[in-house]
């Protein structure tokens, strides 16, 4: 059994009368939640105390059980995704259970959360995502922000509607568009990583992530004051720097990951990378090297392929079904998709899409070129792959 341990602190901050942010660690059930609640006369409070108390129960039920015993004992990629499809089930189910109380409650009109979920199961991590709270992935040297911010600053970088400097200047840039009870309709996004010997996932609302730009620092203050100590001293920073809104954040810290570090789904994945030119010439090493920097996502039907996630340009590298690119093109696993994104360069107009579901490994700008200048060996083969990646676009445009 993975050997882990959690920790959780949370502060009303400097300015703030109550907070009205909440939180769980459950080491015992293996799930970790921050939840930042919006709404007048402490409305947010109720909101965020349900999502955690109505989420617990949605995840306790004997149905809920039966369905991660299933992936425990058989952690395909079908068992990933019933996984996945009854935590947005279970999300939704407490999403209008909040709404419902708002309505026929005055004072709690409007009232909503942003959501912030970690479940492990067996050697895997399920994450769930709604609203501007964040999961940070702590692994090796890199920090990953991994959940793209339901903001309308980042909704619109998204969708390529303007630059971060143009967007930043609207009064309106950092209005949650996505949160749970607070509308009839509530989008939710769900992740899943293969976790590792040493992986930190930090949970934590805005009231901390907004004094923390470069996330390189969440990891050299993780990093210098280990476990709980790092915590109380993000949360004391925060408030150092401001603490304009309530503070919370909860460490999971995976210290053991026993039996093969190469999963059945992995191995899977690998062999389908081997087709992949942006991996060729690669070594199984440096292929799991460059796979610690990706974040894999599943894709919807119709869903768009932002260019900018987490602040960050970003390229996709397909492994499972098919996606159509900003000219038209419809194209397969192993292909790179926004590859232009990597180097900072333009791309053509629109994005890309996928016609049907499928899954996608996201790559960061930032992140892919640390890795190359960390491991130069690598990083060398990872950028003649990409040259020719962008030659070939080049004379197929």
């Amino acid at each position: 059994m993975i050997q882990l341990r959690a920790f959780g602190r949370t502060d009303v901050g400097r300015v703030r009368e109550a907070n009205e942010d909440s939180f769980c660690v459950d080491p015992a059930s293996r799930l970790f939640i921050v939840a930042d609640g919006v709404g007048g006369h402490n409305a947010g409070e109720v909101a965020s105390g349900m999502v955690v108390s109505e989420l617990r129960a949605e995840l306790d039920d004997p149905f809920a059980q039966r369905t991660f015993d299933r992936f425990r004992n058989d952690p395909s990629l079908d068992t990933r995704r019933e996984v996945q499809q009854l935590l947005v089930g279970a999300v939704h189910a407490v999403h209008a259970r909040i709404y419902e109380r708002a309505q026929a409650e005055p004072d709690k009109r409007g009232m909503g959360t942003t959501l912030e979920a970690m479940i492990v199961l067996g050697r895997d991590a399920f994450l769930v995502h709604a609203g501007d709270s964040r999961i940070y992935l702590l692994r090796d040297r890199s920090v990953l922000q991994v959940t793209q911010d339901h903001s309308l600053l980042e909704t619109l970088l998204a969708a390529g509607r303007g630059t971060r400097e143009e967007l930043s200047l609207s009064t309106m840039k950092s209005a949650v568009v996505n949160a749970v009870g607070a509308t009839p309709d509530l989008a939710v996004d769900t992740l899943h990583f293969s976790l590792t010997t040493g992986d930190r996932f930090l949970l934590c609302s805005d009231g901390l992530h907004e004094y923390f730009p470069d996330e390189e620092e969440l990891g050299t203050v993780l990093d210098a004051h280990p476990g709980e100590a790092g915590v109380a001293r993000l949360v004391e920073m925060a408030n150092e720097r401001g603490g304009k809104d309530n503070i919370t954040a909860v460490l999971v810290w995976i210290l053991s990951v026993p039996g093969p570090q190469i999963s059945r789904d992995l191995k899977h994945d690998l062999q389908a990378l081997k087709s992949a030119p942006l991996f060729e010439g690669l070594s199984i090493q440096e292929a799991l090297q460059t796979l610690r920097i990706c974040v894999e996502r599943d894709m919807r039907a119709g869903e768009a392929l932002p260019r900018i996630t987490t602040g960050d340009d970003t390229a996709y590298l397909v492994l499972e079904g098919t996606m159509v690119t900003a000219r038209g093109d419809s194209v397969g696993p192993g292909t790179l998709v926004h590859p232009q994104a990597l180097v900072g360069g333009d791309e053509p107009d629109g994005l890309a899409h996928a016609p049907f579901p499928g899954r996608v490994l996201a790559i960061r700008r930032n992140d892919f070129l640390r890795l190359c200048n960390d491991h130069r060996g690598l990083g060398v083969k990872l950028l003649i792959s990409l040259c020719r990646i962008l030659a070939h676009h080049t004379t197929n445009e």
